[in-house]
C-alpha cells in the first residue's frame, strides 16, 4: 500500500492528495512512484507548492508553462524531464489546463545508493536543468507499468531491477547536470552557512530564492544545500520553516492578534498550509497551542 502522505511530504498540494487515484493512475514499489494522468490535469483549484525527500523526475507531454521549483518558474517543453531535488519546493506558480505529464520519483536512500554505486559518492543534487527523454528511457517506463499493473511472481524484483536502471540513465544523462559536494566539505568555512543563517533569522517572513540565500554564504546553489544540511542537520528549506514555526509560536503568545495575522507575520503564504505544518511539528493546531499557553 502507497503511503501518499509520506511520499507527497508537506503541502499545500495543486491538487487533493486523498483523491490522488481521482486524477491520476498510481504505479510504484519499494523504491520508486510513478503518476500517470487520467487524462489531463488541470491546476485550476489547488495551485501551491509542495516538498518531500523523494527525488522526483517530471517528464512533460505538454508545453508546462508555470511550474514552479523554489521561486523560479520554469517554461517546459514536450518531452523533456525536469530533476526536482529532495526537499525542495515545486508546483504551478499559476493555473494550467488539460497539461499532460508524467512523474517518476526516487526514495533518497535508493537513489544515493546507485549513485555511489556509479560516482562512489552517494551525494547528489540536480541543478534542475532539463533534459530531452529518449525512447529506451520511455521503454522502461512502460515496462514498469506492466509490471506494477500484472504483479506476477517475481514482479517485485523486476520493479527493482527496473528501477535501478532508470535511476542509472538518469545520473549518466546528466552528468552534466549534477554536481558533488565532496570537494567542498573541507574548503567551505563555517562561516559562511552562518551568513546564510542570518539571513534567514532576520529576514524570514520575506520570500527567497535558493540563489539568493547561497549568494549571502558565497557558494554555489546546489554546492549550498548539501553543505548546509551537513553544517545543520537541516535543508535550507527545512531550516526556514522551523524558524517560521518559532516565531510563530512566539507570535500566538499575543492574543491580540489573530490566527491569521500569525500565520502571515510569520511568512507563510496560507492558514492551510500553516495549519498543517505547526499541527505536524507541534502535535496540536494554532489555536489549540494558544488555548494550551
Amino acid at each position: 500500500m502507497v503511503n501518499l502522505q509520506k511520499t507527497f511530504g508537506e503541502g499545500p498540494y495543486p491538487f487533493p492528495i486523498q483523491n490522488m487515484k481521482d486524477f491520476f493512475y498510481v504505479y510504484a514499489s519499494d523504491t520508486t512512484f510513478m503518476l500517470e494522468p487520467k487524462p489531463h490535469v488541470s491546476f485550476d483549484l489547488y495551485p501551491g507548492s509542495h516538498h518531500h525527500s523523494d527525488f522526483e523526475f517530471l517528464i512533460s507531454y505538454s508545453f508546462l508553462k508555470y511550474l514552479g521549483v523554489e521561486n523560479k518558474r520554469l517554461n517546459i517543453a514536450p518531452k523533456h524531464i525536469l530533476p526536482i531535488n529532495s526537499d525542495q519546493p515545486h508546483g504551478p506558480k499559476d493555473a494550467m489546463l488539460s497539461v499532460r505529464f508524467f512523474t517518476i520519483s526516487f526514495n533518497k536512500d535508493f537513489l544515493s545508493s546507485v549513485n555511489n554505486s556509479i560516482h562512489k559518492t552517494g551525494d547528489i543534487v540536480f541543478n534542475n536543468t532539463v533534459f530531452e527523454i529518449d525512447s529506451e528511457f520511455e521503454y522502461l517506463i512502460r515496462l514498469f507499468m506492466q509490471e506494477s499493473r500484472a504483479k506476477q511472481a517475481g514482479y517485485d524484483m523486476i520493479l527493482k531491477c527496473l528501477s535501478t536502471q532508470m535511476a542509472t540513465k538518469i545520473i549518466r544523462q546528466t552528468i552534466g547536470n549534477k554536481e558533488s559536494t565532496k570537494k567542498y566539505k573541507t574548503l567551505v568555512p563555517d562561516n559562511s552557512i552562518r551568513k546564510a543563517i542570518e539571513l534567514l533569522q532576520d529576514n524570514y517572513n520575506k520570500d527567497y530564492t535558493l540563489e539568493e540565500v547561497a549568494k549571502a554564504a558565497n557558494i554555489s546553489p546546489y554546492h549550498f544545500i548539501r553543505v548546509f544540511k551537513q553544517q545543520t542537520g537541516k535543508t535550507p528549506f527545512i531550516f526556514l520553516l522551523d524558524i517560521k514555526l518559532e516565531k510563530a509560536k512566539e507570535m500566538l503568545k499575543n492574543k491580540k492578534l489573530s490566527i491569521t495575522e500569525v500565520c502571515y507575520a510569520s511568512g507563510f503564504k496560507s492558514m492551510s498550509h500553516f495549519a498543517t505544518v505547526f499541527k505536524k511539528k507541534n502535535g496540536v493546531s494554532p489555536s489549540s497551542y494558544r488555548i494550551k499557553l
